[in-house]
C-alpha cells in the first residue's frame, strides 16, 4: 500500500515534572492539540514510538517546546535524549506580560512556567477575572482580576504527596485506596485518612475562593490530574480542562518561536 505523501506539520509540545512528563501534539498551523499523552519514570524512549515522531510519515514534527519544572538532573536528562530526535529545542520561560494578561508577581521570573502557562492558555480561551487550581503533586491556586492582572496565589501538596508524606512521617499505615465518594465522618483509620485527604484539598479551595472580589461572576477553571477527582466536590460553575498547561505551551510557541529562531 502506498502512504500518503501528505503530512500533517506538527509541533511537539513537553510539559515536564517531576514524577511525569505530559506531552501533546499540537497543529502548527491552527494550535489544535490533536494527541496528547503521558512517560512516566524517565522512559524518554517510550515518547518516540507514542508520538510517531520518526515512525508516522502523515505527522511531521518541526520544532520541541519545553516546559519544565523539574529537578535540573531529570531536565537535563530529557533535553540530552531529546537532542538526538534532530528537531529544534526551544524552552518556555515565565514572562511579565502575555497579551492582555499581566504578571504581578514580586519577582516575576519566581512564578513556575507551568503556572505561567495554565494562566496564559486560561485568560486566552475562558476569559477574566478567572481562578485556576492546578491539581498535581503540588495544589496551585491561582487568580487574575478583571483587568488580567496576575493577583497570586497559594501552593500546597497535592492529594498523593499528603498521602507519601503521612506514609513516610507516621507510623499510620496509610492505604493506597481509592478516595472516598463521599466527605462523611469516617468510623474507621483507612477511611479516615482518604476521606481527610480530600477534604483538606477540598476546603483550601474553598477558602481560596473567600479571598475573591465577588462583585464580578468569576471563572473558574481546574486542571491536573487530581482534577476530576475533586471537581466531583466542587461547586458546578467549575470546569475541568486537562490539557491547560500544553494549550498554554501552544499559545506560547507561536508568540515566542520568531524571536526563538533570530536569537
Amino acid at each position: 500500500m502506498i502512504k500518503s505523501l501528505l503530512m500533517r506539520k506538527a509541533i511537539l509540545l513537553l510539559d515536564l515534572g517531576n514524577t511525569h512528563l505530559n506531552w501533546g501534539l499540537c497543529d502548527s498551523a491552527s494550535l489544535q492539540i490533536f494527541d496528547t499523552g503521558k512517560v512516566a519514570d524517565q522512559a524518554w524512549s517510550d515518547l518516540i514510538s507514542a508520538t510517531g515522531q520518526l515512525a508516522n510519515i502523515q505527522v511531521s514534527i518541526e520544532e520541541i517546546w519545553l516546559c519544565s519544572v523539574a529537578k535540573s538532573t531529570i531536565k537535563e536528562s530529557l533535553l540530552s535524549w531529546v537532542t538526538l530526535v534532530d528537531r529544534p529545542i526551544y524552552q518556555a520561560r515565565t514572562g511579565q506580560r502575555f497579551n492582555k494578561l499581566v504578571n504581578s508577581y514580586d519577582n516575576y521570573a519566581q512564578l513556575g512556567i507551568d503556572r505561567w502557562l495554565g494562566l496564559v492558555a486560561l485568560t486566552t480561551d475562558y476569559g477574566y477575572p478567572a481562578l485556576l487550581i492546578d491539581a498535581g503533586s503540588a495544589m496551585t491556586l491561582d487568580y487574575v482580576d478583571a483587568g488580567a492582572v496576575y493577583q497570586g496565589g497559594w501552593i500546597v501538596p497535592g492529594i498523593g504527596k499528603s498521602r507519601q508524606c503521612l506514609s513516610q512521617q507516621t507510623s499510620l499505615l496509610v492505604p493506597d485506596s481509592p478516595l472516598p465518594n463521599s466527605l462523611c465522618i469516617a468510623k474507621n483509620t483507612t477511611a479516615g485518612i482518604t476521606a481527610g485527604l480530600l477534604a483538606a484539598a477540598v476546603g483550601t479551595i474553598a477558602q481560596f475562593e473567600r479571598q475573591i472580589d465577588k462583585q464580578t461572576e468569576v471563572c473558574k477553571v481546574i486542571t491536573g490530574g487530581e482534577g476530576p477527582l475533586l471537581l466531583k466536590y466542587l461547586n458546578s460553575d467549575w470546569q475541568y480542562d486537562p490539557h491547560l498547561v500544553l494549550k498554554g505551551l501552544a499559545l506560547y510557541a507561536q508568540a515566542n518561536k520568531l524571536v526563538s529562531r533570530n536569537n
